[in-house]
């Protein structure tokens, strides 16, 4: 039986909370996230997988293994731990870079990059925001003003609500009509 990794992501409102109240934003994207991670003897033994054409493991961390997050966000905490809340956070392979003026945030990018690269980790620059004062993360919209949800997911909870509504008194009628 195989032991579960009990390292847990970062808490979202942990995350949502140390955004608050900083003026620019950046988020930096690891290029294939998972996939920079190698594996041990044993973990690939662990991630074999059998085809028509034969056996095969994985090299390299896959998205998709039960222990892949903990094992990420480990590596993460390692990397980032003396910046980690004061300057940044990371949910999974993005890191978000925070300050309250364009200098410090150059500064705070500058010592961010540098230990991921001094830890081997690459970035994805396509996918990488800078210098923005309103981000999008984990459903919320978070700039100087605050924290909020994203407009659209309110328009998915209304909607859920009116479907939910539907089913209860869907639900009633039978009721009277069995009755």
């Amino acid at each position: 039986m195989l032991k579960q990794d009990a390292f847990s992501i970062p808490d979202i409102r942990d995350a949502l909370d140390s955004l608050r109240d900083m003026k620019y934003y950046a988020i930096i994207d690891l290029l294939s996230g998972y996939w920079q991670l190698g594996m041990t003897d044993q973990a690939k033994e662990r991630s074999a997988f059998c085809t028509r054409r034969g056996l095969f493991h994985f090299n390299r961390l896959p998205f998709g293994l039960s222990g892949a997050p903990a094992t990420f966000c480990r590596l993460m905490q390692k990397v980032l731990k003396d910046e980690l809340w004061k300057i940044c956070l990371f949910y999974l392979d993005d890191v978000n870079v925070y300050a309250k003026t364009h200098r410090e945030l150059l500064q705070r990018l500058n010592t961010v990059i540098s230990v991921l690269g001094q830890a081997g980790l690459k970035v994805k620059p396509c996918k990488c925001t800078l210098f923005k004062t309103r981000i999008s993360f984990l459903g919320h919209v978070v700039s100087e003003q605050g924290v909020n949800p994203q407009p659209e997911n309110n328009r998915s909870n209304k909607r859920l609500a009116n479907s939910e509504m539907c089913a209860r008194c869907t639900c009633i009628l039978w009721t009277c009509v069995l009755l």
